[in-house]
């Protein structure tokens, strides 16, 4: 019996922050324009550009978007193994789990998994039997990486640090009256860009969870029938399962903001298997060796099937709502069924060596 533990951490560091303009020097660039230029104008968030210099509005803020939606992330790992034998067997058992939480936050990978396999003999070692199976259940929550909608491209590169992550001032914005504890967003006030709350954003979709379950194994029995001529059949193959949710919250706080609600599931189920059967005859008479191999294998994947099906307009956010009603008024809803592929083949080989000149003979 043996266990293994590690844990450590990843520091998510100070990413862009140190070259890219906090909320004066925004201002102060704005200011540089006025003067390089000669526009006159008061600006929405600055004032009169006349002035000597810009005026903050009493609502802003000066947001380290990297660091508001970045954290140091602690991880771990846990295996317990079993093994041991006797003279007609041996076996092996593992139990694993890994969790690790990503620098983003919310975000996350975890996983356990079980192992086993064993080997047995027979009749006097004339017939053996085993199995490999890993089991492994997964659940992650992670985000787009370079795209677009990657919440490190629209949160440090494309928000303004003026922007508040939560309000503490009353204001009234575009298309919404903002009061303090609320999220703060580009729909305050103009030229502030149409990017969104990226805090916001990773913290409502913290539920939106992927799971899945897979299942990897294989058996054989190998047997001499005779001295030298054995025979060997292996089934193996993999099941999986996988189920995932994504909860589209209205906004408020954007220049540009998402009107309804909406719920997404997509599930899926799939499999494959392979079952190979062989013939094998190796022996050696005085300097003459012989191996041959006659074997026929099937194969088949391709099995399984995918559903996806949206909802709109809820009129409650809460998950337990949102999970046990999502089964009515379904907005969108799409299935692909797989289609399975099938090989069958046949295979014989043979080999003749006569030392020590090596002369061969080759049959395909």
């Amino acid at each position: 019996v043996s266990y293994n533990m590690v844990t450590g951490t990843q520091v998510a560091g100070k990413g862009p922050t140190g070259d890219l303009l906090n909320a004066d020097e925004y201002a102060d660039l704005q200011w540089l324009v006025y003067e390089n230029d000669g526009t006159v104008e008061t600006h929405p968030l600055y004032g009169l550009s006349t002035n000597e210099e810009p005026s903050m509005p009493p609502w802003a803020a000066n947001t380290d978007w990297y660091d508001v939606i970045t954290d140091n992330a602690g991880m771990q790992n846990h295996d317990l193994t079993l093994s041991g034998n006797t003279d007609k067997a041996r076996f092996f058992a593992g139990l694993g789990y890994f969790r690790q939480n990503g620098i983003i936050i919310h975000t996350h990978s975890e996983r356990y998994n079980a192992r086993f396999n064993s080997v047995w003999s027979l009749l006097k070692d004339r017939v053996k039997m085993g199995e490999n199976v890993t089991l492994s259940y997964r659940s992650k929550l992670s985000v787009p990486n370079l795209s677009e909608s990657s919440p490190v491209l629209t949160g440090p590169y494309r928000s303004q640090s003026i922007i508040p992550v939560v309000m503490s001032e009353s204001v009234s914005g575009f298309w919404h009256n903002f009061v303090p504890g609320e999220y703060g967003g580009t729909g305050i006030a103009p030229r502030l860009g149409n990017s969104p709350n990226t805090y916001a954003d990773l913290t409502r979709a913290k539920d939106n969870t992927y799971h899945d379950i897979r299942l990897i194994g294989s058996i054989y029995v190998d047997a001499m029938i005779l001295k030298g001529l054995n025979y060997r059949s292996v089934f193996g193959g993999t099941w999986n399962n996988g189920y995932g949710v994504n909860y589209r919250f209205a906004t408020y706080e954007n220049s540009e903001n998402i009107s309804t609600p909406s719920l997404n599931e997509n599930a899926y189920y799939g499999n494959d298997w392979v079952w190979t059967h062989t013939l094998t005859f190796n022996r050696s008479f005085g300097k003459h060796t012989v191996l041959a191999v006659a074997g026929i294998e099937a194969i088949k994947y391709g099995i399984g099937r995918n559903l996806s099906a949206t909802r709109n307009g809820y009129f409650s956010d809460a998950v337990d709502f949102r999970t046990l009603n999502n089964g009515s008024a379904i907005a969108a809803a799409n299935s692909e069924s797989y289609t399975p592929t099938k090989i069958s083949s046949q295979f014989i080989r043979a080999d003749f060596d006569f030392n020590p000149r090596e002369w061969g003979l080759l049959i395909l």
